[in-house]
């Protein structure tokens, strides 16, 4: 079932973030979504994405990943890993 964008919106709540190049508007989800990493399938969690405009992919943080995951970057690798805390 297809849901109009007034219905979306309404699951869309604005908030004040930063980003690099300064304040942006992001648009956090009000209803939360379960998340899995397929390689932990044990491990559910609930994620609240947000959305900035001009960015394809939503946004996880500190309050979702980042609260059951440590995050490691290794840029000059493009690799990245999660470890479960």
């Amino acid at each position: 079932m297809r849901r109009s964008w007034d219905t979306l919106a309404a699951d869309l709540a604005a908030e004040q973030g930063t980003q690099v190049g300064g304040s942006v508007t992001m648009w956090r989800a009000t209803k939360p979504s379960r998340a899995f990493v397929p390689e932990i399938p044990s491990l559910v969690f609930d994620i609240t994405p947000c959305f900035v405009h001009g960015c394809q992919t939503a946004l996880w943080g500190r309050k979702d990943l980042m609260h059951h995951f440590d995050v490691s970057i290794m840029q000059r690798r493009k690799q990245f890993s999660l470890t479960q805390v």
